[in-house]
């Protein structure tokens, strides 16, 4: 009788192991943290690149009333201030920005461009004015 106990006992613990789900340890928060600060400084960067090269091509009234934002998924996104601008600007703007994405290197992340409404984003920088006035004496 104990002999039959310890052998149905032997196969509960058994069927228990083979069938039990697994768990897979979850990721500690910190590294956690880590892993999403890194990324969210790599698209930062990428977006700052584009901001600065970007800022070469474009005129005051488009940095007036656009702003990059974050790029999702290899789209860089151009949040234009005002609806009814948006077409416009897409119009004026959009096969200029395109053909850059793909020539220039800093913009090299970015597969695809979109125009949206909104107000998000990165403003462009004014460009570096390579020609100084000249000083008088």
């Amino acid at each position: 009788m104990d002999r039959q106990l310890k052998s149905d006992q032997r196969r509960v613990l058994e069927w228990i192991q083979r069938n039990r789900a697994r768990r897979e340890r979850a990721t500690a928060i910190g590294r956690l943290a880590e892993e999403m600060g890194k990324a969210a400084t790599v698209a930062h960067t990428d977006l700052r690149a584009a901001a600065e090269a970007l800022s070469l091509l474009v005129d005051d009234e488009f940095r007036e009333h656009c702003r990059l934002s974050s790029p999702e998924h290899g789209t860089l996104v151009v949040c234009v201030d005002q609806p009814t601008r948006v077409f416009a600007v897409r119009a004026r703007w959009a096969e200029c920005l395109r053909r850059a994405l793909r020539k220039r290197g800093g913009l090299a992340n970015f597969r695809s461009l979109s125009f949206e409404w909104g107000d998000k984003g990165m403003s462009l920088p004014a460009p570096l004015r390579t020609d100084s006035p000249a000083k008088g004496r």
